[in-house]
């Protein structure tokens, strides 16, 4: 539940509630919504600055998250009041960088993350440069989530195939296409034995779109510490994911 909001020098800070809904039989927010809280500060952060998702995308100039590493310190539990906090970052080639914090009550970091994007444009599915976006006027600052950058997660399908799922209409988004905060629960229900360990880092890399009614199949390669999860959609490679976690 989002109780609050406010943009002040150019940090966008929303404060939630973390619901029932999305926690796990501990009471552990899971990983999918904590996902999702912090990829959508990026929209809000925006809306907050007049500039909707409604406008970008009748001026053909919408984000979409390409690369994302969240590192985690402690997930919250139910009932927790959170602040995520989000602010751009200086470009990076075709890349709009972001970086995220979130913070719990007491003002003890709780998880990090840095992200790419790209502007595309809707109508045409055409790449726009970062320096297209005029809509508002872009403020990155000098100010570092303190996660590694995003790089390339090697796609790898020589691996037990452990999932088959098809996309629903409801995992789509405003795009028409799987909402990026949903990948994650396609992985971490492909990994049921890993269900009550605790994740310390989840890296993705998003490659190609899947909309309503693909189906995807995910390959996982454990390495003991971390998963490496490749879903394939057809004969092309969705996504590709990390998940690295806590010893125990």
């Amino acid at each position: 539940m989002i109780l609050s909001e406010i943009l002040e020098n150019d940090i966008y800070n929303m404060d939630v509630r973390v619901g029932f809904e999305e926690c796990d039989s501990n009471l552990t927010m899971k990983l999918s919504d904590f996902l999702k809280y912090i990829i959508r500060t990026a929209g809000f952060h925006y809306a907050l600055r007049g500039v909707p998702h409604k406008m970008m995308y009748e001026h053909g100039q919408v984000f979409v998250l390409s690369k994302l590493n969240l590192k985690i310190e402690k997930l919250p539990s139910y009932g927790d009041k959170i602040t995520i906090s989000t602010w751009e970052r200086k470009n990076e080639s075709v890349y709009a960088l972001r970086d995220y914090e979130v913070r719990n009550q007491a003002g003890e970091l709780l998880g990090a993350a840095t992200s790419n994007w790209i502007i595309i444009n809707p109508h045409t599915r055409s790449i726009l440069r970062p320096s297209a976006f005029d809509l508002c006027e872009y403020r990155p600052l000098e100010k570092f989530s303190g996660c590694k950058p995003c790089i390339k997660i090697k796609p790898d399908t020589d691996c037990p195939l452990v999932d088959k799922r098809q996309v629903r209409l409801s995992d789509t988004d405003a795009n028409g296409h799987l909402h990026s905060a949903f990948y994650a629960y396609f992985v971490t229900d492909a990994l049921p034995s890993r269900a009550e360990q605790t994740p310390k880092e989840f890296e993705i890399n998003f490659v190609k779109e899947a909309c309503a009614g693909d189906i995807l199949e995910l390959y996982a390669k454990d390495s003991g510490e971390s998963v490496t999860v490749t879903a394939v959609n057809g004969d092309t490679i969705c996504f590709t994911a990390k998940i690295t976690y806590q010893k125990q």
